[in-house]
């Protein structure tokens, strides 16, 4: 296990936290060739940050002493617990990176805690999304995106969140304040009350769209969109990401509609996805 904040010895250098497993097992000879094997791979094979203690290293030294430590093991499988939420962005991106190498070298089974989605998406083949200790949905990221299992993982995952729409169902259509006319699972009785979900990026212009007002721009420059939060004519607040290049200022007004093919609908009692 690799802990948040590296559950070192303050007395030991790092050079006998990292063999100490071996020399528990009376297995001493091993220990300069598998801590200078393990230091190389990890990025803590100076001979400088060896020799020191853990009041002398910083907070991402020290998670690589840890993670350290746990592979000297052999281990069958890892469990980081939030191993970087204790370092500030540019180092823990750095050690996303470190990590990622590291796994990729030790195959092994490992488990990684977080509530990083950053973190899950560049570690993780398979993401298990939990809520009160349970496990809402196994998978990948992109089917987490794409496919939720209810409305709890659907508003978890992703960034900007998911808009939400009140609405109801008319002879097997869903129909709500701003949007409407969209077909929806056919044993669903008029005036059931239904949940539509829509990613920001899956609304897009439209001549024949709802009309909006744009209440707010915020800019993602590296991700080349501009996300506007709006209001319809009806009230309902929501949010579109619009191409930077289209320059959205407050007050604008606008025409938009839904992708079809990317409505997610959801019982508002149960939170479960309806098919």
């Amino acid at each position: 296990m690799v802990f948040q904040d590296g559950a070192l010895m303050p007395h030991w250098e790092s050079r006998k936290t990292v063999g100490f497993f071996l020399a528990l097992r009376h297995r001493e000879h091993e220990i300069p060739e598998r801590v200078a094997r393990i230091a190389q791979i990890t990025g803590i094979g100076l001979d400088h940050l060896l020799a020191r203690r853990p009041a002398q290293l910083s907070g991402g030294e020290r998670q690589r002493v840890g993670i350290a430590r746990a592979l000297a093991r052999d281990p069958r499988v890892f469990l980081f617990d939030e191993p970087f939420s204790n370092l500030d962005a540019k180092i823990r991106a750095q050690g996303r990176v470190e990590l990622k190498r590291l796994l990729n070298a030790f195959p092994v089974t490992s488990f990684y805690v977080t509530h990083d989605q950053i973190e899950a998406v560049a570690l993780a083949h398979r993401i298990a999304v939990m809520r009160d200790g349970r496990f809402e949905q196994i998978d990948t990221y992109q089917d987490l995106y794409n496919n939720p299992v209810n409305l709890f993982v659907a508003t978890f995952i992703g960034t900007p969140t998911i808009n939400l729409f009140p609405g109801f169902v008319i002879d097997h259509h869903w129909r709500g304040a701003t949007f409407g006319g969209y077909r929806v699972r056919g044993d669903l009785e008029d005036g059931s009350r239904v949940t539509l979900g829509i990613r920001p990026e899956r609304i897009s212009l439209h001549s024949e769209g709802a009309t909006v007002q744009i209440d707010a721009v915020t800019p993602f420059f590296a991700e080349r969109f501009a996300l506007a939060e709006v209001h319809s004519e009806s009230g309902e607040r929501f949010q579109i990401a619009l191409p930077l290049e289209l320059h959205p200022q407050r007050g604008e007004r606008l025409r938009v509609q839904p992708d079809p093919d990317a409505l997610l609908f959801f019982d508002p009692e149960t939170g479960k996805r309806i098919g």
